[in-house]
């Protein structure tokens, strides 16, 4: 799972850094202050912009970029709707964008 996330406390940062789906949820369960507390978990893929990623699974694509291909994200759209677009140019001369959450990857850290 990604560390793709941040909560929110009264619109102020809590996490000291970004964490997966799953902690984000415990997170926020724990950092319940009083009834007017408003919290939030954030998607923070700008996080993603010039990171490395390596294609795990791209689904319902007529043409898809092959599984195990390596390419960098350039731009991300779309991220406060139920389907985000990650563009990606891939090392094999192809620019296809990843829906995220449907299509999965694994970001390469050197």
């Amino acid at each position: 799972m990604h560390k793709l996330y941040s909560v929110t406390l009264n619109s102020k940062v809590i996490t000291k850094e970004l964490v997966t789906l799953a902690q984000a949820k415990i997170f926020s369960t724990k950092h319940v202050g009083d009834s007017n507390d408003t919290i939030a978990i954030r998607l923070e893929l700008e996080f993603l912009i010039g990171k490395k990623i390596r294609l795990l699974k791209m689904n319902d694509d007529p043409d898809p970029i092959p599984v195990g291909s390596l390419g960098t994200v350039y731009h991300v759209s779309g991220k406060n709707t139920s389907m985000c677009q990650i563009c990606v140019a891939w090392e094999i001369n192809r620019t296809l964008n990843l829906c995220f959450p449907q299509d999965e990857f694994e970001i390469i850290y050197v």
